[in-house]
C-alpha cells in the first residue's frame, strides 16, 4: 500500500512567507496501533524550500498503550521524542518561530520540545497529513487539522492601532431623567 496523505505544495512566494511571518499546524489526532517504532505512516510535516527545512512529526503506540511522538532528525525519529498517556485523541501544535528558524512543539498545550531545527531537506515545498509512509504501519484519525499563516509584525501593530480608538471610546453618560407623571 502506498502513501494515503493529503498535502498543499505553496508556491515560491507563499514559502517565502511561511518563513519569513511564521505559521502553525495544528491537529488532533488519534492513534490507532500495536506497539511499533514511529515512521511517517501517522504524520505530520511541513517542508520549506526556503530555508531547506523540513519538519516532521511522527506518531504512534507504545507497548503500554499510550501514544508517543517524535520529530525526525534527518536519520531517525528517535532523538527527539515523548510520549503522552493513552491512545485518545491528543492535540499536536507545531509553532514555527521565523526569527530562530526552528519550531517548538505543544502536546495538549503543553510545550514538550523546543527550538527544534529539523533537517536538511532541499526544495521541498510542502504542507502534509496522513500517512507519508509507504513502509510504515499504523492507523492515525484526525479529527481537526489547521494551518495558519502567522501575520506579519506590523500587521498586528497596525490591528492594534485600528482597535485602540475603539477600545479607549468611553461609554456616554446617561442622564437619568425622571419624568413626573402625577399631573400635577
Amino acid at each position: 500500500m502506498g502513501n494515503l496523505n493529503y498535502q498543499y505544495v505553496p508556491t515560491l512566494l507563499e514559502d517565502e512567507v511561511l518563513v519569513e511571518n511564521g505559521w502553525i499546524m495544528r491537529g488532533r489526532i488519534r492513534v490507532e496501533d500495536v506497539a511499533n517504532t514511529i515512521d511517517t505512516a501517522v504524520a505530520m510535516q511541513v517542508g520549506l524550500a526556503s530555508t531547506s527545512q523540513l519538519f516532521q512529526l511522527g506518531l504512534s503506540v507504545d507497548a503500554n498503550d499510550n501514544t508517543i511522538f517524535a520529530l525526525h532528525n534527518g536519520s531517525n525519529f528517535t532523538s527527539v521524542s515523548g510520549s503522552v498517556e493513552g491512545v485518545g485523541y491528543h492535540l499536536y501544535e507545531i509553532v514555527y518561530d521565523p526569527d530562530t528558524q526552528t519550531i517548538d512543539l505543544f502536546v495538549d498545550g503543553d510545550e514538550l520540545i523546543n527550538n527544534f531545527a529539523g533537517r536538511n531537506y532541499a526544495n521541498l515545498r510542502q504542507v502534509l497529513f496522513g500517512a507519508n509512509s509507504g513502509g510504515g504501519t499504523g492507523t492515525g484519525y484526525f479529527n481537526m487539522v489547521e494551518f495558519v499563516v502567522l501575520p506579519e509584525p506590523g500587521g498586528i501593530i497596525l490591528l492594534f492601532s485600528l482597535l485602540l480608538p475603539i477600545l479607549s471610546l468611553r461609554p456616554r453618560r446617561r442622564r437619568n431623567y425622571q419624568a413626573d407623571l402625577s399631573g400635577d
